[in-house]
Parts: structure tokens; C-alpha cells; sequence
């Protein structure tokens, strides 16, 4: 899976490089933007009303819970409850509607996430650029000294069981598994 970072310009990211990748593979290259609008979503709030403002908005709520509880500690330490009753029911306020933004973060965090898992990994740039396999390239091949790929079949073709399952005298892995009773696979 990707980072988020790989997709933020401010961080490094380089989000046409993640689009061309998944060209290449032949997936959505839509899907970087899909992804890219929930992380601003997430951050800031990209149209800048309440209703899409998550993390930014919850971060500015709790900071201006921490400024009121600087203001009620040292009222509740003089025994003034009933100055800072106000502020306690400030603070009451704050926190519910911190708790919605975080909610709502969440909710974009894991939609983003999602997305975030769809995207493949990097196509390396020595990966031809087609979507089926016939257009590999073999870059190498290896057989033992003295045998070539046509003896290689060759010998396949002849050890195959006249049914064309296996081969005569040697077992499956589930048959061996029955044999030494290393599985049950009745059940």
C-alpha cells in the first residue's frame, strides 16, 4: 500500500506519478483524485464550511478547551465554582462539538484509508506498458548445463499418466497427507 505522503505535494508526494502508475497497470487513475479530495476533506476542509471541516476544525476546538481549562484551574483551586461554572459549561459545549469533528475525521479518515488500499504499487519504468501479458519481455532464462527448455517438455510429456493427472508412480501431497495420517480429510 501507498502512503498517504506519496500523494501530498507539500510532503514530496508526487500524485502524477501515482496516476501514471496506475495507468500503466490499467486501473483508475481517477481514483488518486477521489483520494486526494478526501485528504483535504480530512485536513482542512476544502470548501471551508462547518460541514466539511474535520480535523482542522477539532484540532482549533481542543486548543480552545485547553485555553479554558488554563482559566478554570486556578478559579476551581481558589474554591470559585460559581465563576467558573460559565466556563465549565464553555468547555461542556466545546467538547461535544470537538466530539462531532472527530467523528466526522474518523469517518473521512477511513474512507480515505479505503481508497488509499486500492491504489497498487509503484509499475517499476522497465515494465512494458501494456495490460496483458504477451507483451513481456524475457529478460532471462535458466536451465542446468547440457539441458535445453524442448528437452525439458519433452520429458514432461512423457512422465504424465496416461489419464493426464500426475505422474505414474508418484503421489499427490493429499495422498501422502492420507498415507502417514497427516491430515483427516473426512472432515
Amino acid at each position: 500500500m501507498l502512503d498517504i505522503n506519496d500523494l501530498r505535494v507539500e510532503k514530496g508526494g508526487n500524485p502524477n506519478k501515482v496516476r501514471e502508475s496506475q495507468r500503466k497497470r490499467g486501473a483508475s487513475v481517477e481514483l488518486v483524485d477521489e483520494i486526494l479530495a478526501l485528504d483535504a476533506l480530512w485536513i482542512k476542509g476544502a470548501h471551508q464550511n462547518n460541514d466539511n471541516r474535520t480535523r482542522f476544525e477539532a484540532d482549533e476546538k481542543n486548543k480552545q478547551i485547553n485555553a479554558i481549562n488554563k482559566q478554570i484551574q486556578p478559579l476551581m483551586k481558589a474554591k470559585q465554582k460559581e465563576q467558573a461554572a460559565p466556563l465549565l459549561a464553555s468547555k461542556a459545549n466545546l467538547e461535544k462539538e470537538k466530539k462531532e469533528f472527530d467523528a466526522k475525521s474518523d469517518d473521512l479518515d477511513e474512507q480515505r484509508t479505503k481508497k488509499l488500499m486500492l491504489l497498487g504499487n509503484y509499475v517499476h519504468e522497465s515494465v512494458p506498458d501494456s495490460l496483458t501479458e504477451d507483451d513481456n519481455v524475457v529478460i532471462k532464462t535458466w536451465f542446468p548445463e547440457g539441458r535445453t527448455e524442448s528437452e525439458e517438455r519433452e520429458k514432461k510429456r512423457n512422465l504424465i499418466k496416461a489419464d493426464g493427472k500426475g505422474v505414474p508412480g508418484l503421489s499427490s501431497h493429499h495422498e501422502i497427507m492420507q498415507r502417514i495420517d497427516g491430515s483427516d480429510m473426512d472432515r
